[in-house]
């Protein structure tokens, strides 16, 4: 848990440093929700859905596939008919994701973050649970070297 706090703090310190060379985008991310399910191995993320606006447009939906059955270490999605992608990684413990964002803009270029949002979960059932978006969430994406 602490690690994952330093590694945050790092990665916030790279992005930092990287927005001051111009080669970053401003990113908002609302109306985050996740879909998990608690088993003794572990937890499963069945679903993600979110908004984001970016530099191509405004309230731009972004969704992963519905996992069931199958269990996976990360989630991705795709935001409708933009260039943009993500995703999200699980905690070991708790409802600490880190969501990662990628931009594929012209020639090639990708610009990429990652950010922990703030998420309150609730029971949906005996084993399901639903976790929801606190604050709104932004995150500067630069441009992956």
């Amino acid at each position: 848990m602490r690690a994952l706090g330093i590694i945050i703090g790092i990665l916030a310190v790279i992005t930092m440093a990287r927005s001051l060379s111009g080669t970053t985008e401003r990113i908002h991310i609302n109306d985050l929700l996740l879909q998990s399910t608690s088993s003794d191995l572990g937890t499963t993320i069945n679903h993600v859905q979110f908004q984001l606006t970016g530099d191509e447009g405004t309230n731009i939906k972004c969704s992963s596939s519905v996992y069931k059955t199958v269990p996976s270490i990360s989630i991705g999605g795709t935001c409708s008919k933009s260039t943009y992608h993500f995703v999200l990684w699980p905690s070991i413990k708790g409802n600490n994701y880190l969501l990662e964002v990628f931009h594929n803009k012209k020639a090639g270029i990708v610009f990429t973050g990652i950010s922990k949002p703030s998420t309150h979960c609730s029971p949906e059932g005996s084993t399901s649970f639903v976790c929801r978006q606190g604050p709104p969430m932004r995150l500067a994406i630069r441009k992956d070297v």
